[in-house]
Protein backbone atom coordinates (compact mmCIF):
# COMPACT_ATOMS: atom_id res chain seq x y z
CA UNK A 1 0.00 0.00 0.00
CA UNK A 2 1.15 3.22 -0.85
CA UNK A 3 2.14 5.54 2.36
CA UNK A 4 2.56 9.47 2.38
CA UNK A 5 4.73 10.23 4.75
CA UNK A 6 3.94 13.21 7.31
CA UNK A 7 0.38 13.59 5.72
CA UNK A 8 -3.02 12.31 6.38
CA UNK A 9 -4.87 14.87 3.93
CA UNK A 10 -7.20 14.00 1.14
CA UNK A 11 -4.50 12.42 -0.93
CA UNK A 12 -4.24 9.42 1.14
CA UNK A 13 -7.86 9.30 1.58
CA UNK A 14 -7.93 9.48 -2.21
CA UNK A 15 -5.23 7.03 -2.78
CA UNK A 16 -6.40 4.14 0.05
CA UNK A 17 -9.56 4.45 -2.63
CA UNK A 18 -7.56 3.65 -5.72
CA UNK A 19 -5.15 1.27 -3.52
CA UNK A 20 -2.77 0.79 -6.75
CA UNK A 21 0.88 0.89 -6.55
CA UNK A 22 2.77 3.62 -8.71
CA UNK A 23 6.06 3.72 -10.34
CA UNK A 24 8.13 6.35 -12.16
CA UNK A 25 7.96 6.44 -15.88
CA UNK A 26 10.73 8.14 -18.04
CA UNK A 27 10.59 8.67 -21.44
CA UNK A 28 12.65 9.42 -24.73
CA UNK A 29 12.38 10.52 -27.95
CA UNK A 30 13.00 8.95 -30.96
CA UNK A 31 12.01 10.07 -34.72
CA UNK A 32 8.52 11.29 -35.06
CA UNK A 33 7.58 9.13 -32.56
CA UNK A 34 6.78 9.66 -28.68
CA UNK A 35 8.81 6.58 -27.16
CA UNK A 36 7.82 5.01 -23.58
CA UNK A 37 9.43 2.90 -21.05
CA UNK A 38 6.67 1.47 -19.33
CA UNK A 39 8.29 -0.02 -16.10
CA UNK A 40 6.67 -2.62 -14.02
CA UNK A 41 3.50 -1.65 -12.06
CA UNK A 42 1.86 2.24 -12.32
CA UNK A 43 3.26 4.67 -14.54
CA UNK A 44 2.58 8.32 -14.71
CA UNK A 45 2.58 9.47 -17.61
CA UNK A 46 1.38 12.78 -20.70
CA UNK A 47 1.35 12.42 -24.21
CA UNK A 48 3.94 14.87 -26.04
CA UNK A 49 2.18 14.29 -29.36
CA UNK A 50 -1.59 14.62 -30.48
CA UNK A 51 -2.36 11.22 -30.40
CA UNK A 52 -5.25 9.26 -32.65
CA UNK A 53 -5.09 5.79 -31.04
CA UNK A 54 -8.67 5.48 -29.08
CA UNK A 55 -7.38 3.98 -25.56
CA UNK A 56 -8.29 -0.03 -26.55
CA UNK A 57 -6.33 0.65 -29.26
CA UNK A 58 -3.15 1.57 -27.35
CA UNK A 59 -3.89 -1.24 -24.61
CA UNK A 60 -3.11 -3.56 -27.72
CA UNK A 61 0.00 -2.45 -28.61
CA UNK A 62 1.52 -4.61 -25.94
CA UNK A 63 -0.06 -7.41 -24.26
CA UNK A 64 1.84 -6.33 -20.67
CA UNK A 65 -0.49 -3.14 -20.44
CA UNK A 66 -2.62 -3.91 -18.74
CA UNK A 67 -4.91 -1.18 -18.03
CA UNK A 68 -5.18 2.83 -18.45
CA UNK A 69 -6.74 5.18 -15.70
CA UNK A 70 -7.69 8.72 -15.97
CA UNK A 71 -8.79 10.34 -13.05
CA UNK A 72 -11.91 12.95 -13.05
CA UNK A 73 -11.19 15.80 -10.48
CA UNK A 74 -14.67 16.34 -11.09
CA UNK A 75 -16.04 12.70 -10.13
CA UNK A 76 -13.68 12.30 -7.92
CA UNK A 77 -12.98 8.42 -9.15
CA UNK A 78 -10.94 6.93 -12.02
CA UNK A 79 -11.67 6.23 -15.26
CA UNK A 80 -10.55 3.23 -16.77
CA UNK A 81 -10.46 1.07 -20.30
CA UNK A 82 -10.92 -2.59 -18.67
CA UNK A 83 -14.54 -0.75 -17.15
CA UNK A 84 -15.49 0.78 -20.21
CA UNK A 85 -15.44 4.72 -18.78
CA UNK A 86 -12.24 5.62 -21.01
CA UNK A 87 -13.18 6.21 -24.59
CA UNK A 88 -10.49 8.64 -25.66
CA UNK A 89 -6.68 9.83 -25.03
CA UNK A 90 -5.76 13.16 -25.54
CA UNK A 91 -2.51 15.64 -25.18
CA UNK A 92 -2.74 17.92 -22.15
CA UNK A 93 -4.01 14.73 -19.44
CA UNK A 94 -2.35 12.77 -16.79
CA UNK A 95 -2.58 9.12 -17.56
CA UNK A 96 -1.70 6.30 -15.55
CA UNK A 97 -0.38 2.99 -17.30
CA UNK A 98 -0.67 0.07 -15.58
CA UNK A 99 2.46 -2.70 -16.87
CA UNK A 100 1.94 -6.01 -15.22
CA UNK A 101 4.91 -7.63 -16.50
CA UNK A 102 8.19 -7.55 -14.71
CA UNK A 103 10.14 -6.42 -17.23
CA UNK A 104 9.96 -3.01 -18.76
CA UNK A 105 8.27 -2.40 -21.77
CA UNK A 106 8.83 0.15 -24.38
CA UNK A 107 6.06 2.02 -26.65
CA UNK A 108 6.28 3.21 -29.89
CA UNK A 109 3.02 6.07 -30.18
CA UNK A 110 2.93 7.93 -33.14
CA UNK A 111 0.83 11.20 -33.50
CA UNK A 112 1.24 15.10 -34.87
CA UNK A 113 3.02 17.76 -33.60
CA UNK A 114 1.42 19.66 -30.71
CA UNK A 115 0.75 23.17 -31.33
CA UNK A 116 -1.58 24.93 -28.74
CA UNK A 117 -2.81 22.89 -25.85
CA UNK A 118 -5.02 25.58 -24.19
CA UNK A 119 -6.27 26.32 -20.63
CA UNK A 120 -6.33 23.15 -18.99
CA UNK A 121 -8.90 22.94 -15.74
CA UNK A 122 -7.04 22.55 -12.05
CA UNK A 123 -10.28 21.88 -10.04
CA UNK A 124 -10.05 22.40 -5.80
CA UNK A 125 -8.88 19.94 -4.84
CA UNK A 126 -6.69 17.25 -6.48
CA UNK A 127 -6.06 16.88 -9.64
CA UNK A 128 -3.79 14.60 -12.01
CA UNK A 129 -2.18 17.00 -14.40
CA UNK A 130 -0.43 16.09 -17.83
CA UNK A 131 2.41 17.84 -19.15
CA UNK A 132 2.72 17.38 -22.61
CA UNK A 133 5.35 20.06 -23.17
CA UNK A 134 7.38 22.10 -20.83
CA UNK A 135 8.57 25.60 -22.06
CA UNK A 136 10.78 26.66 -18.87
CA UNK A 137 13.07 24.20 -16.61
CA UNK A 138 10.79 25.00 -12.95
CA UNK A 139 10.41 23.39 -9.52
CA UNK A 140 7.39 22.54 -7.89
CA UNK A 141 8.52 24.98 -5.24
CA UNK A 142 9.20 27.51 -8.20
CA UNK A 143 5.75 26.84 -9.54
CA UNK A 144 3.93 26.96 -5.68
CA UNK A 145 5.96 30.37 -5.33
CA UNK A 146 4.35 31.96 -7.99
CA UNK A 147 0.72 31.16 -7.20
CA UNK A 148 0.00 30.52 -3.94
CA UNK A 149 -3.45 28.72 -4.21
CA UNK A 150 -1.10 25.64 -4.78
CA UNK A 151 -1.43 23.71 -1.21
CA UNK A 152 0.95 20.96 -2.55
CA UNK A 153 2.37 18.93 -5.67
CA UNK A 154 3.48 15.21 -5.62
CA UNK A 155 5.20 13.02 -7.79
CA UNK A 156 5.81 8.92 -6.42
CA UNK A 157 9.53 8.35 -6.32
CA UNK A 158 10.06 4.58 -7.15
CA UNK A 159 13.50 4.15 -5.01
CA UNK A 160 11.74 5.43 -1.78
CA UNK A 161 8.30 3.70 -2.08
CA UNK A 162 6.51 7.12 -1.52
CA UNK A 163 5.36 10.29 -2.77
CA UNK A 164 8.38 13.01 -2.86
CA UNK A 165 6.27 15.73 -1.69
CA UNK A 166 6.37 19.61 -2.11
CA UNK A 167 3.59 21.78 0.62
CA UNK A 168 2.08 24.39 1.79
CA UNK A 169 1.84 24.21 5.55
CA UNK A 170 -0.77 25.88 8.15
CA UNK A 171 1.49 29.45 8.06
CA UNK A 172 1.78 29.23 3.49
CA UNK A 173 5.57 28.94 3.58
CA UNK A 174 6.56 25.60 0.95
CA UNK A 175 7.97 23.08 2.76
CA UNK A 176 9.87 20.22 0.77
CA UNK A 177 8.71 17.17 3.15
CA UNK A 178 11.00 14.86 1.70
CA UNK A 179 14.38 17.23 1.15
CA UNK A 180 13.41 17.02 -3.09
CA UNK A 181 12.32 20.00 -5.09
CA UNK A 182 11.56 18.06 -8.49
CA UNK A 183 11.71 19.19 -11.34
CA UNK A 184 8.72 19.21 -14.00
CA UNK A 185 9.28 17.50 -17.15
CA UNK A 186 7.29 17.07 -20.48
CA UNK A 187 5.67 14.01 -20.55
CA UNK A 188 5.12 13.19 -16.64
CA UNK A 189 2.18 13.90 -14.74
CA UNK A 190 1.87 15.18 -11.11
CA UNK A 191 -0.91 15.26 -8.52
CA UNK A 192 -1.68 18.88 -7.79
CA UNK A 193 -3.70 20.05 -4.63
CA UNK A 194 -5.33 23.22 -5.47
CA UNK A 195 -7.61 25.74 -3.09
CA UNK A 196 -9.37 26.44 -5.67
CA UNK A 197 -10.24 26.21 -9.50
CA UNK A 198 -7.94 27.86 -11.62
CA UNK A 199 -6.60 27.26 -15.65
CA UNK A 200 -3.11 25.63 -16.11
CA UNK A 201 -1.46 26.72 -19.15
CA UNK A 202 2.01 26.09 -20.39
CA UNK A 203 1.70 26.82 -24.15
CA UNK A 204 3.66 30.13 -23.72
CA UNK A 205 7.17 30.66 -22.43
CA UNK A 206 6.44 29.67 -18.80
CA UNK A 207 4.08 27.20 -17.21
CA UNK A 208 1.32 29.72 -15.27
CA UNK A 209 -1.66 28.42 -12.95
CA UNK A 210 -4.41 31.16 -13.08
CA UNK A 211 -4.01 34.29 -14.93
CA UNK A 212 -1.07 35.06 -16.16
CA UNK A 213 1.57 37.61 -14.34
CA UNK A 214 1.51 41.60 -15.20
CA UNK A 215 5.56 42.20 -15.27
CA UNK A 216 6.84 42.73 -12.28
CA UNK A 217 7.34 45.96 -10.79
CA UNK A 218 10.62 47.29 -9.46
CA UNK A 219 11.07 50.86 -7.19
CA UNK A 220 14.14 52.78 -6.84
CA UNK A 221 16.11 55.94 -6.11
CA UNK A 222 17.56 58.17 -8.91
CA UNK A 223 19.11 61.45 -8.75
CA UNK A 224 18.76 62.00 -12.45
CA UNK A 225 16.89 65.50 -11.61
CA UNK A 226 18.88 66.87 -8.98
CA UNK A 227 18.29 64.90 -5.90
CA UNK A 228 16.71 61.46 -4.90
CA UNK A 229 13.55 60.67 -6.42
CA UNK A 230 11.55 57.35 -6.17
CA UNK A 231 10.85 55.86 -10.00
CA UNK A 232 9.12 52.86 -10.59
CA UNK A 233 10.16 50.34 -13.77
CA UNK A 234 9.38 47.01 -14.83
CA UNK A 235 12.14 43.99 -14.39
CA UNK A 236 13.12 44.66 -17.90
CA UNK A 237 14.17 48.55 -17.09
CA UNK A 238 11.12 49.19 -19.35
CA UNK A 239 9.00 52.07 -18.21
CA UNK A 240 11.33 54.43 -16.05
CA UNK A 241 8.20 56.39 -14.05
CA UNK A 242 9.00 59.07 -11.19
CA UNK A 243 6.58 58.68 -8.55
CA UNK A 244 7.62 60.57 -5.68
CA UNK A 245 6.96 64.39 -5.52
CA UNK A 246 9.27 65.81 -2.59
CA UNK A 247 11.70 68.65 -2.68
CA UNK A 248 13.84 67.20 -0.51
CA UNK A 249 15.46 63.68 -0.90
CA UNK A 250 14.02 60.27 -0.76
CA UNK A 251 15.41 56.88 -0.02
CA UNK A 252 14.39 53.32 0.66
CA UNK A 253 11.80 52.75 -1.34
CA UNK A 254 10.00 49.31 -0.27
CA UNK A 255 6.60 47.77 -2.44
CA UNK A 256 3.86 46.37 -0.42
CA UNK A 257 3.30 42.68 -1.05
CA UNK A 258 0.39 43.72 -2.98
CA UNK A 259 2.23 46.21 -5.46
CA UNK A 260 -0.54 48.48 -4.96
CA UNK A 261 1.87 50.90 -2.05
CA UNK A 262 5.22 52.06 -1.33
CA UNK A 263 6.78 53.15 1.75
CA UNK A 264 9.95 54.93 1.73
CA UNK A 265 12.02 57.41 3.91
CA UNK A 266 11.78 61.13 3.40
CA UNK A 267 14.70 63.05 4.51
CA UNK A 268 13.57 66.58 5.56
CA UNK A 269 16.15 69.97 5.05
CA UNK A 270 16.93 69.43 8.34
CA UNK A 271 18.43 66.02 7.96
CA UNK A 272 15.82 64.47 9.96
CA UNK A 273 14.45 61.09 8.48
CA UNK A 274 10.74 59.74 8.72
CA UNK A 275 8.74 57.21 7.30
CA UNK A 276 5.99 57.56 4.55
CA UNK A 277 3.62 55.35 2.36
CA UNK A 278 1.34 56.18 -1.03
CA UNK A 279 0.06 54.83 -3.89
CA UNK A 280 2.34 52.92 -6.39
CA UNK A 281 0.95 55.71 -8.56
CA UNK A 282 2.17 58.60 -6.49
CA UNK A 283 -0.88 59.33 -5.05
CA UNK A 284 -1.87 59.37 -1.67
CA UNK A 285 0.83 60.39 0.33
CA UNK A 286 0.86 59.59 4.17
CA UNK A 287 3.36 60.64 6.96
CA UNK A 288 3.71 57.11 9.13
CA UNK A 289 6.56 58.08 11.79
CA UNK A 290 7.15 61.61 13.14
CA UNK A 291 10.53 61.03 15.48
CA UNK A 292 12.79 62.54 12.59
CA UNK A 293 14.92 59.40 12.99
CA UNK A 294 13.16 56.53 11.25
CA UNK A 295 14.44 54.53 8.30
CA UNK A 296 14.54 51.26 6.08
CA UNK A 297 10.66 50.10 6.20
CA UNK A 298 10.13 46.81 5.67
CA UNK A 299 6.90 45.47 4.91
CA UNK A 300 5.39 41.72 6.31
CA UNK A 301 4.08 39.14 3.97
CA UNK A 302 0.92 40.13 4.95
CA UNK A 303 1.29 43.75 4.23
CA UNK A 304 -0.15 44.43 7.67
CA UNK A 305 3.02 45.99 9.48
CA UNK A 306 6.70 47.34 9.19
CA UNK A 307 9.75 46.20 10.36
CA UNK A 308 12.17 49.67 10.66
CA UNK A 309 15.51 50.84 11.91
CA UNK A 310 15.37 54.07 14.30
CA UNK A 311 18.24 55.83 15.28
CA UNK A 312 20.45 54.00 12.67
CA UNK A 313 20.35 51.32 15.42
CA UNK A 314 17.41 50.10 16.70
CA UNK A 315 14.72 47.73 15.12
CA UNK A 316 11.00 48.52 15.63
CA UNK A 317 7.44 47.21 13.88
CA UNK A 318 4.96 49.14 13.64
CA UNK A 319 0.99 48.38 11.89
CA UNK A 320 0.77 49.39 8.26
CA UNK A 321 -1.09 53.06 9.03
CA UNK A 322 1.54 53.98 11.84
CA UNK A 323 0.22 53.01 14.79
CA UNK A 324 1.38 50.62 17.36
CA UNK A 325 5.38 51.46 17.23
CA UNK A 326 7.02 49.34 19.49
CA UNK A 327 10.88 49.02 19.66
CA UNK A 328 12.12 44.99 19.49
CA UNK A 329 14.40 44.69 22.53
CA UNK A 330 17.26 43.05 21.98
CA UNK A 331 20.56 42.37 24.64
CA UNK A 332 23.74 42.70 21.76
CA UNK A 333 26.25 40.53 22.17
CA UNK A 334 30.29 41.79 22.71
CA UNK A 335 31.06 44.52 20.97
CA UNK A 336 28.00 44.87 18.58
CA UNK A 337 26.93 48.56 18.52
CA UNK A 338 23.70 48.49 16.80
CA UNK A 339 21.09 46.84 13.66
CA UNK A 340 19.87 47.66 11.25
CA UNK A 341 18.33 46.93 7.53
CA UNK A 342 15.55 44.69 8.79
CA UNK A 343 13.76 42.66 6.41
CA UNK A 344 10.42 40.03 7.16
CA UNK A 345 10.45 36.43 6.53
CA UNK A 346 8.12 35.44 4.89
CA UNK A 347 5.70 33.32 7.54
CA UNK A 348 6.46 36.61 9.78
CA UNK A 349 8.12 34.18 12.58
CA UNK A 350 11.69 36.16 11.87
CA UNK A 351 13.39 39.91 10.83
CA UNK A 352 16.55 39.38 9.27
CA UNK A 353 19.07 42.40 10.40
CA UNK A 354 22.12 43.17 9.91
CA UNK A 355 24.27 43.56 13.24
CA UNK A 356 27.33 45.96 13.26
CA UNK A 357 30.42 46.12 15.50
CA UNK A 358 32.77 48.76 14.86
CA UNK A 359 35.04 47.35 12.17
CA UNK A 360 32.73 44.57 10.65
CA UNK A 361 28.83 43.29 10.44
CA UNK A 362 27.15 40.15 9.93
CA UNK A 363 23.44 38.61 9.18
CA UNK A 364 21.22 37.74 11.94
CA UNK A 365 17.41 37.37 12.05
CA UNK A 366 15.42 38.07 15.27
CA UNK A 367 12.67 35.59 16.74
CA UNK A 368 9.60 37.52 16.90
CA UNK A 369 7.90 35.80 19.57
CA UNK A 370 11.09 35.50 21.98
CA UNK A 371 12.77 38.84 20.86
CA UNK A 372 15.87 36.63 20.64
CA UNK A 373 18.83 37.40 18.44
CA UNK A 374 20.38 34.85 16.34
CA UNK A 375 23.71 34.80 14.23
CA UNK A 376 23.62 33.53 10.48
CA UNK A 377 26.69 34.76 9.15
CA UNK A 378 30.49 34.63 10.66
CA UNK A 379 32.23 35.95 7.51
CA UNK A 380 35.44 38.39 7.94
CA UNK A 381 34.60 42.48 6.96
CA UNK A 382 31.05 44.06 6.30
CA UNK A 383 27.78 41.74 5.36
CA UNK A 384 24.71 43.95 4.60
CA UNK A 385 21.28 44.00 3.12
CA UNK A 386 20.22 40.58 3.74
CA UNK A 387 16.75 39.39 2.39
CA UNK A 388 14.47 36.11 2.36
CA UNK A 389 13.64 34.45 -0.87
CA UNK A 390 10.01 34.65 -1.72
CA UNK A 391 9.79 30.40 -0.11
CA UNK A 392 11.67 31.66 2.95
CA UNK A 393 14.69 29.02 2.06
CA UNK A 394 17.18 31.22 1.14
CA UNK A 395 19.20 34.68 1.78
CA UNK A 396 20.60 37.06 -0.30
CA UNK A 397 23.28 39.39 1.25
CA UNK A 398 26.58 41.58 -0.14
CA UNK A 399 29.98 41.19 1.99
CA UNK A 400 33.24 42.73 1.32
CA UNK A 401 35.20 40.16 2.89
CA UNK A 402 37.52 42.86 4.41
CA UNK A 403 37.53 45.40 7.14
CA UNK A 404 38.02 48.03 4.59
CA UNK A 405 35.04 49.93 4.01
CA UNK A 406 36.07 50.59 0.49
CA UNK A 407 36.24 47.07 -0.72
CA UNK A 408 34.57 45.89 -3.54
CA UNK A 409 31.63 44.19 -2.67
CA UNK A 410 30.36 40.92 -3.59
CA UNK A 411 26.68 39.21 -3.67
CA UNK A 412 26.04 35.97 -1.55
CA UNK A 413 22.97 33.43 -0.81
CA UNK A 414 23.27 31.27 1.64
CA UNK A 415 20.55 28.99 2.39
CA UNK A 416 17.65 30.37 5.83
CA UNK A 417 19.58 28.80 8.14
CA UNK A 418 23.47 30.59 7.17
CA UNK A 419 24.67 26.94 5.40
CA UNK A 420 25.68 26.83 1.99
CA UNK A 421 27.36 30.33 0.80
CA UNK A 422 27.32 30.34 -3.02
CA UNK A 423 29.18 33.66 -4.79
CA UNK A 424 26.56 35.22 -7.03
CA UNK A 425 28.21 38.23 -8.49
CA UNK A 426 30.57 40.91 -7.51
CA UNK A 427 31.14 44.94 -8.40
CA UNK A 428 29.16 46.88 -5.64
CA UNK A 429 31.08 49.49 -4.15
CA UNK A 430 28.98 51.54 -1.96
CA UNK A 431 28.54 49.44 1.23
CA UNK A 432 25.28 51.43 2.76
CA UNK A 433 22.95 51.56 -0.14
CA UNK A 434 23.49 47.41 -0.27
CA UNK A 435 20.32 46.42 -0.57
CA UNK A 436 19.18 43.55 -2.45
CA UNK A 437 15.32 42.16 -3.40
CA UNK A 438 14.06 38.96 -5.28
CA UNK A 439 11.47 38.94 -7.93
CA UNK A 440 7.58 37.81 -7.05
CA UNK A 441 8.35 34.49 -7.89
CA UNK A 442 11.93 34.08 -6.77
CA UNK A 443 13.89 33.60 -10.12
CA UNK A 444 15.35 37.27 -10.10
CA UNK A 445 17.49 39.25 -7.56
CA UNK A 446 17.69 43.15 -8.25
CA UNK A 447 20.81 44.94 -6.89
CA UNK A 448 23.15 48.19 -7.18
CA UNK A 449 26.78 48.29 -8.44
CA UNK A 450 28.71 50.31 -9.69
CA UNK A 451 30.85 48.53 -12.61
CA UNK A 452 33.00 49.18 -15.66
CA UNK A 453 31.17 51.76 -18.16
CA UNK A 454 29.50 52.94 -15.52
CA UNK A 455 30.80 56.41 -15.16
CA UNK A 456 31.43 55.94 -11.81
CA UNK A 457 27.58 56.28 -11.31
CA UNK A 458 25.97 52.90 -9.33
CA UNK A 459 23.40 51.35 -11.29
CA UNK A 460 20.29 49.15 -11.11
CA UNK A 461 21.00 45.33 -12.25
CA UNK A 462 19.20 42.10 -12.45
CA UNK A 463 19.95 38.71 -12.40
CA UNK A 464 18.62 35.19 -12.29
CA UNK A 465 18.65 33.71 -8.73
CA UNK A 466 21.68 31.58 -9.56
CA UNK A 467 23.52 34.75 -10.91
CA UNK A 468 23.42 34.32 -14.38
CA UNK A 469 22.17 36.75 -16.88
CA UNK A 470 22.96 39.87 -15.20
CA UNK A 471 21.88 42.72 -17.19
CA UNK A 472 22.05 46.34 -16.43
CA UNK A 473 18.54 48.30 -15.43
CA UNK A 474 19.84 51.72 -15.66
CA UNK A 475 21.49 54.40 -17.83
CA UNK A 476 24.74 56.28 -16.31
CA UNK A 477 23.86 58.86 -18.06
CA UNK A 478 20.80 59.37 -15.38
CA UNK A 479 23.32 59.58 -12.89
CA UNK A 480 23.30 57.00 -9.39
CA UNK A 481 20.33 54.58 -9.72
CA UNK A 482 19.99 52.83 -5.82
CA UNK A 483 18.59 50.82 -3.56
CA UNK A 484 15.95 48.72 -5.87
CA UNK A 485 13.25 46.89 -4.62
CA UNK A 486 10.50 44.60 -5.85
CA UNK A 487 7.30 43.67 -3.96
CA UNK A 488 7.74 42.24 -0.47
CA UNK A 489 6.98 38.69 -0.16
CA UNK A 490 3.10 37.30 0.31
CA UNK A 491 1.35 35.01 1.53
Amino acid sequence: MIKIKKSKSLFSKLLAVVIFLVTLLSFSYAGAAQQMILKPGFNFISFTQAVTLLPADFKSLNIAIEDIYLYSAAAGSFLSVSDGTLVSLGAGKGYIIKNSSALDVTINVDGAALSTIGNISLKSGFNLAGFSKMPETVTFSQLMTRQPKIKGMYKWSAAAGTFIQVVRNASGIIEKLDTVDPVMKASESYFINMTEELPLNYDGASVVVGTPPAEAVIAFVSNRNGRNEIFTMSASGAAQTKISNHQTAVHSPAISPDGSKVAYVLESSAGVYDIYVMNIDGSNVKQLTTDGLSSWPAWSADGTKFAFSKSMAEVWTMNSDGSAQNKINITLSGSMDRLGQPCWSPDGTKILVTGFYPTSSNIYYINVASSTLHQLSYNVGMNMGPAFSPDGTKIVFGCNRSVEMGSVYTIYVMDANGLSQQELSSGSIDSFSAKYSWSPDGSKIVFAESRAGDSNYTQVYIMNSDGSAQTRLTDPANKDNITPSFAAPSR
